[in-house]
């Protein structure tokens, strides 16, 4: 495997989890622990990520990787989870959608429910413009400075704005969702978005593809036991189902 490829998968899996370990990624890419040493100081070289003891964590400003490469994993889960999600959303709700794919497979479902009298406040402005114009729904843009690989606006303007609005049901994402260490993200300018949401929201709801079940990123915003609700793809595996519910969770996966 050529050096640029390893050095994708390790941004990859980087931008998934949060922090890597040496041993890990040299075991996937079937090469040794050397080689891997060799490819993380590279990229540190480039301030793509920063070493620690054994291995590797996430650089600020490239914790999430480009939101044309994650609308290209698990689109199918994606879609089924944006479908069930659509179908716990009622007439004349106020929402929250959060930034990412799978929070855009919720807003593209919502459109084809023809919902009435809806209100949906996001920081995502991909996914104000997929609403935008829809009939009987009424998009609230918030501001901030957007990233350009999430498309999201976000700083201490975005969490002002959140803080103002209440929310009857909140839709939002995780790169890691773990039995133990509960909700994590990678970025910490997304983090301090999401704490804010979940305070100022009725009906939390995660929505996630099942692969992102025992990944544990960077940074935790969340406990289980602050959800209402996990929303998921047929793979979510029965352990998860366990866990979730045993923190009084409720799971919505589709038939």
């Amino acid at each position: 495997m050529l050096a640029a490829e390893r050095h994708r998968v390790i941004l990859d899996r980087l931008g998934e989890e949060g922090v890597i370990t040496t041993a890990a990624i040299a075991q996937a890419l079937g090469v040794s622990e050397m080689t891997i040493r060799r490819d993380l100081a590279d990229l540190e070289r480039r301030g793509l990520l920063r070493r620690v003891h054994g291995g590797a964590q996430a650089a600020p400003g490239a914790e999430i990787p480009p939101y044309g490469q994650r609308s290209r994993r698990q689109p199918a889960a994606k879609q089924q989870v944006g479908a069930r999600a659509a179908a716990l959303v009622r007439d004349g709700e106020t929402l929250f959608l959060d930034a990412g794919t799978t929070c855009m497979e919720v807003a593209r479902a919502c459109k084809d429910r023809s919902l009435k009298g809806l209100h949906v406040l996001t920081h995502a402005v991909n996914i104000a413009a997929e609403l935008a114009g829809q009939p009987g729904v009424t998009v609230i843009q918030l501001g901030g400075e957007v990233i350009g690989r999430t498309y999201a606006a976000t700083g201490p303007m975005t969490v002002s704005a959140i803080e103002q609005f209440s929310f009857d049901r909140a839709f939002v994402s995780a790169q890691g969702v773990h039995p133990k260490f509960g909700l994590t993200c990678s970025s910490l300018l997304e983090v301090e978005i999401k704490r804010a949401v979940l305070r100022r929201s009725r009906y939390n709801a995660l929505v996630v593809d099942s692969s992102k079940w025992s990944r544990q990123a960077m940074i935790r915003f969340a406990a289980l036991g602050e959800l209402q609700a996990v929303v998921s793809d047929a793979g979510l595996p029965e352990e998860a189902r366990r866990s979730l519910e045993g923190a009084g969770v409720e799971v919505f996966v589709p038939p």
